[in-house]
C-alpha cells in the first residue's frame, strides 16, 4: 500500500478516522473506459483529487492497479464532498477526459465506504459534438489544431487563427508580428510575447491588451494583463 499523503480507489474505500490531523486512506481506480485508452502507457494518466473543496492532489499511475493515498480533510461520521478530474497526457499536453463528483459518508468506526459512479465524460475541446473520450477511443484528434499524427499542433507552426465570432482572424505576418482583423474593428498589430506547448501569447502595447491563444482549449482570451481575467473570448474555428 502506498502512503504519500493521500488515498484512492475508484471504488472508494475510507479506512481510518480523520480531521484530527491524521491522514485518511482512500483508494482510487480508473473507470474501464479510462483504463482502456491508457492501457499502453498508464504513466500518461493523471487524477486530480480533492475533498471538501480542499487543495487538489494529483495522482499518477504506473499500471491498472488502484492507488491509495491519505487525506487530512475528511470528516469521519459525516458526508464529505469529493471531486476527481481525470486527464490524459499526450506528448506533454493535458487533455481532460472525465470527472467525478458527489458525496460519500466516512464511517466514524473506520468501516469501508464505496463510491464508483457519478462519472461525466462531457468534455469536448474542439466542440465538434464528440467528447474527448470518444475522440480518443476513435483514434481521432480531440483538439481544434491537429498535426498529421492527430496530435496538438505545435503553436510555433501556426500561421493563422480563424473564429466565427465577428469574423475574427489572426495572421502571422513576420517572425514575431501578428495582424488581427475583425469585422467591427482593426486591423491591429500584435507582437509575440511567448510560446508554450499549447498557447501563443501576443501583446498589443498600443491598447495594452494581451491575446492568449490556447490551442488545447480552442479559444482566444483577450486580457488587459496575462494574470487578469479575460474581457472577451473568441472561439477558434480553424487553424492553419
Amino acid at each position: 500500500m502506498i502512503r504519500d499523503t493521500v488515498c484512492i480507489f475508484f471504488a472508494f474505500s475510507v479506512l481510518t478516522g480523520c480531521n484530527s490531523g491524521e491522514s485518511t486512506p482512500v483508494t482510487i481506480y480508473p473507470d474501464e473506459r479510462i483504463r482502456h485508452i491508457s492501457a499502453v502507457d498508464y504513466s500518461s494518466l493523471l487524477a486530480s483529487v480533492s475533498f471538501n473543496s480542499g487543495v487538489a492532489l494529483e495522482i499518477s499511475f504506473a499500471s491498472a492497479e488502484p492507488r491509495t493515498v491519505g487525506f487530512t480533510n475528511i470528516n469521519q461520521g459525516m458526508f464529505n464532498d469529493y471531486e476527481i478530474v481525470w486527464y490524459e497526457l499526450i506528448n506533454g499536453v493535458r487533455l481532460t477526459i472525465a470527472s467525478q463528483s458527489g458525496q460519500f459518508l466516512a464511517d466514524s468506526g473506520g468501516a469501508g465506504s464505496t463510491l464508483s459512479s457519478n462519472y461525466s465524460f462531457a468534455y469536448d475541446s474542439n466542440r465538434n459534438g464528440l467528447t474527448n473520450m470518444t475522440e480518443r477511443e476513435n483514434g481521432t484528434c480531440p483538439w481544434v489544431a491537429c498535426n498529421e499524427q492527430g496530435e496538438l499542433l505545435d503553436p510555433q507552426e501556426v500561421t493563422e487563427i480563424i473564429s466565427n465570432d465577428v469574423n475574427f482572424v489572426l495572421t502571422k505576418v513576420g517572425p514575431r508580428e501578428w495582424l488581427e482583423t475583425v469585422d467591427t474593428s482593426g486591423p491591429h498589430d500584435w507582437i509575440l510575447s511567448e510560446y508554450t506547448t499549447t498557447s501563443i501569447l501576443l501583446h498589443d502595447s498600443t491598447r495594452n491588451f494581451w491575446f492568449d491563444v490556447d490551442l488545447s482549449a480552442g479559444e482566444v482570451r483577450v486580457q488587459d494583463s496575462p494574470e487578469n481575467e479575460f474581457r472577451r473570448l473568441y472561439i477558434i474555428n480553424g487553424v492553419q
